[in-house]
């Protein structure tokens, strides 16, 4: 299957005109590329809501029917003047490699699933199912990570509240699909992330609504205070470990 573009897809997306010339360089490099061994190129995240900032990343996935390592090394120019020019960042998996892991990293594979966009080809998420046993478990494993993680990079900037803005940066993302994903296994599903969490907080403590509000101002790249950031990062701690105890961790 030689995977037949879909400029007009490209040209509707809501990002800046860099952004969609980087990804339509890159499209076409990987289909000149791969050939008939192209299944699809799936854009997903931010850049397919509508939601991207400076600072966030293009995913792509792209799914091959058939992986030559041969052939990602014709692509490295190429992919890497797509990261210079656009931050764009691609997951390349086969076909077959699909169920599984969906299967495996089903937080991750559940919020593509769910914010997407078919630049190329068809959706290879078609006719798969998400189990709530490996959502659980790995929404448990996904939060344990996470408050590791966290800690870590509150230690390591502590003592530079110059970065508090980058921790929040960080950890927010993961908080919000994870919010997401338990709302999924509580019958809220498709929720997308900013607002999973607004809505899972609401039955948390009163002041994480305003803790919600500081992420997406930071996230916005909006100014906010040393002092409401360190804050925030206090309270994502203790959301993170009420969030554990919600999934049942």
């Amino acid at each position: 299957m030689n995977a037949a573009a879909a400029p007009s897809t490209i040209d509707t997306l809501e990002v800046l005109p860099a952004v969609r010339r980087a990804l339509a360089d890159f499209v076409s490099a990987q289909q000149a590329a791969f050939g008939p061994d192209l299944h699809s190129i799936t854009l997903f995240g931010s850049a397919a809501e509508g939601r991207m900032r400076s600072h966030s990343d293009v995913n792509l996935m792209t799914v091959l029917t058939k992986v030559g390592r041969d052939v990602f090394e014709r692509l490295s120019v190429d992919y890497r003047a797509a990261q210079a020019a656009a931050r764009i960042s691609c997951m390349f998996i086969r076909l077959d490699e699909i169920a599984p892991a969906y299967r495996s990293f089903a937080v991750k594979f559940e919020d593509i699933a769910n914010r997407r966009r078919i630049l190329v080809g068809a959706d290879p998420f078609a006719g798969l199912e998400m189990s709530a046993d490996d959502m659980r478990r790995r929404v448990r494993e996904d939060l344990l990570n996470l408050t590791l993680r966290l800690r870590e990079r509150t230690v390591f900037h502590s003592a530079s509240p110059e970065q508090f803005e980058t921790v929040i940066f960080e950890v927010s993302s993961a908080v919000r699909v994870a919010a997401a994903a338990i709302l999924w296994l509580e019958g809220a599903p498709g929720l997308a992330p900013r607002e999973a969490l607004e809505q899972l907080l609401q039955s948390g403590e009163s002041h994480w609504m305003r803790t919600a509000r500081t992420i997406s101002a930071v996230r916005r790249e909006l100014l906010v205070s040393r002092q409401a950031m360190k804050s925030t990062i206090d309270d994502l701690h203790d959301i993170v470990a009420w969030m554990r105890r919600r999934i049942g961790d």
